[in-house]
C-alpha cells in the first residue's frame, strides 16, 4: 500500500505529448527530453509568428510616427506652420500620446513634442 501511494505522488501528464507517465523526480514535468524540446520549440515558433504578425500590422503607423519625428527634429525650438510640415510628409493626426500641463496640451512623437499655438502654427520641443 505504501509503494502505491508513493508512485501515485509521482504520476503526471506530459504537456508535450499528453500521455500519463511516472515521474522520476517530483519536479519532472515532461516524460522525456524530446517532448520537452518539441514543446518549447513549438511554443517559441508560435511566439515568433505572433510577433511577426503584430509588426506587420503596426509597421505602417510606426513608419508614419518615425517620419513625423524626423520632420519635427529639423525644427526643434521653432514655430512652424503645419502646412509647411505636411508638405515635408508630416501627418499631424499621428502622435504617441498627449499631455495637459499648465493649461497647455503637448503632443508627443517619441522624444519630440509640439504644442498648437492656433491658426495652424505649432511650437516644437525636445
Amino acid at each position: 500500500m505504501d509503494n502505491y501511494e508513493a508512485i501515485s505522488l509521482y504520476e503526471g501528464e506530459c504537456p508535450g505529448c499528453g500521455i500519463e507517465f511516472i515521474k522520476k523526480r517530483s519536479n519532472q514535468v515532461y516524460c522525456n527530453s524530446r517532448c520537452k524540446n518539441q514543446y518549447h520549440n513549438g511554443n517559441s515558433r508560435v511566439g515568433r509568428i505572433a510577433t511577426k504578425e503584430r509588426h506587420e500590422i503596426t509597421r505602417e503607423v510606426d513608419d508614419i510616427l518615425w517620419k513625423n519625428r524626423e520632420v519635427l527634429l529639423k525644427y526643434v525650438g521653432e514655430e512652424k506652420n503645419v502646412k509647411e510640415l505636411i508638405a515635408e510628409g508630416f501627418k499631424p493626426n499621428y502622435q504617441n500620446y498627449y499631455e495637459n500641463k499648465d493649461s497647455k496640451t503637448y503632443f508627443f512623437i517619441y522624444d519630440v513634442k509640439f504644442q498648437s499655438l492656433g491658426k495652424g502654427i505649432i511650437k516644437i520641443f525636445q
